[in-house]
């Protein structure tokens, strides 16, 4: 569920960054949110590294956790 969630939330980034220069032209805040693709990449990959680290961490702390039991 949650992978299904950053996965939707990624694809609907993609296609709002490939429309912006249409869609939202002159628009500040789309304006200001404008980048380049291998921004857009390095966000990704970011992005990814921080959910799967944090579901490692939480997957950590349950092992502890059951262990200390």
């Amino acid at each position: 569920m949650r992978l299904r969630f950053v996965y939707d939330m990624i694809s609907y980034h993609s296609v709002s960054t490939s429309m912006e220069s249409t869609l939202y032209e002159g628009d500040f805040f789309w304006a200001s949110y404008r980048t380049t693709n291998n921004q857009f990449y390095v966000w990704r990959i970011l992005l990814f590294i921080w959910i799967f680290y944090g579901f490692h961490q939480q997957f950590a702390i349950w092992i502890y956790l059951l262990h200390a039991v």
